[in-house]
């Protein structure tokens, strides 16, 4: 049974109001911090199914979108700790992807997302791989219908013989951010309903994420070839990038998922020996955090594996618990989150720490 946008049967008895059981033998301050972060999450749901971008419900922060926030929520959402209640997680999951059903627009092909700016395609991706990745969840045949025209709105976003970034209709405009969710929200779609972009535009757009990296060090750039990562503008000073590679980390991942053999390349090889010496470092006064590219550099070296990615998850585990709140979340303190925009950053540190363990055990 699906769960309708709006529930009327969802009452304020489902939401813990100090916190929820915790797993036997912990106190809930104790507990595994990927089941605080799931609780925490679960209980800051909004009634229509969604995700706030602030701290107050369906209160706008900064950047982000509620329909982006809901979608990576669920991505979060999409391995349950063992010890969280399964009813009361698959009751969030269904309302969320609800709440996602229910802004598509199936004319236009395409997720809305309020106040619409060039986010709307990062979102519109990230919606695309949250319902792709969760298809257990969206059996109806209206499911396959919202996957297929969102794979249909993304090939035809890119620009002829190149890639994407924010339009919706092709303006020659590239980046390897938005190229790189591209391409795993189409591997995904693949994946689940057969979905594929023709092999030539494939190419192309992995060629792009070719023409982008820099052959001695292995760095990606975001829209000139190495060059360094995105950041808002008011944040370049307080958030230098060279402690991160989220551009590499990103274009490492959709090569692997477009089925590009990694280790038999030395270029992409020397972009994941890259990501893996920029391990997670928790210093504000420095601006090292980014819970943003946490969550794609820790896919990325399980790519590489070994010893490497050992260290590597060794410092982002120590980062995320050592700041992990009492409550489960984690502070929007990092390069992209904005004051109040708590749940956007407790979705991303949590994918993150989920990355480091098998999803069998939801990442505790």
């Amino acid at each position: 049974v699906i769960v309708e946008v709006g529930d009327p049967d969802f009452t304020a008895d489902q939401v813990w109001e100090e916190e929820p059981p915790a797993p036997d033998g912990f106190r809930f301050g104790e507990a595994p911090p990927a089941f605080r972060a799931q609780a925490w999450l679960l209980n800051h749901q909004n009634q229509d199914g969604s995700w706030s971008t602030g701290t107050s419900m369906n209160k706008p922060s900064g950047e982000f979108s509620t329909l982006g926030n809901t979608a990576l929520v669920l991505l979060a959402l999409q391995h349950r700790h063992p010890a969280l209640p399964e009813p009361r997680w698959s009751h969030a999951v269904r309302r969320g992807l609800d709440y996602l059903r229910a802004n598509f627009d199936s004319q236009a092909g395409r997720f809305q997302v309020e106040n619409s700016s060039y986010r709307a395609m990062h979102d519109h991706l990230i919606a695309t791989i949250a319902i792709c990745r969760l298809h257990g969840h969206t059996s109806l045949p209206e499911w396959k219908t919202i996957r297929s025209k969102a794979v249909e709105t993304i090939i035809a976003a890119r620009n002829p013989y190149m890639a994407w970034r924010f339009s919706f209709t092709p303006d020659g405009d590239n980046c390897t951010f938005t190229t790189s969710l591209a391409l795993q929200a189409l591997a995904d779609a693949a994946r689940v309903d057969g979905t594929e972009m023709d092999l030539a535009s494939r190419r192309e757009a992995l060629l792009y994420l070719k023409s982008m990296t820099d052959s001695s060090s292995g760095r990606v750039g975001y829209m000139e070839q190495g060059s360094e990562d995105p950041r808002f503008r008011e944040r370049v000073d307080d958030y230098p990038t060279k402690y991160t590679e989220l551009c590499t980390a990103m274009a490492v991942i959709a090569q692997d998922r477009a089925g590009v053999d990694l280790l038999d390349d030395p270029t992409t090889l020397r972009s994941l020996t890259l990501v893996a010496t920029k391990p997670p470092v928790w210093n504000r006064t420095h601006g090292s955090v980014d819970y943003y590219y946490w969550m794609f550099g820790a896919e990325a070296v399980n790519l590489i594996g070994g010893k490497l990615a050992e260290r590597w998850h060794g410092s982002l585990r120590a980062a995320l618990s050592q700041h992990q709140n009492v409550d489960g979340s984690w502070p929007a303190v990092d390069a992209w989150a904005t004051t109040g925009a708590d749940i956007h950053a407790t979705a991303c540190a949590l994918l993150a720490w989920q990355a480091t363990r098998p999803a069998n055990t939801g990442g505790r």
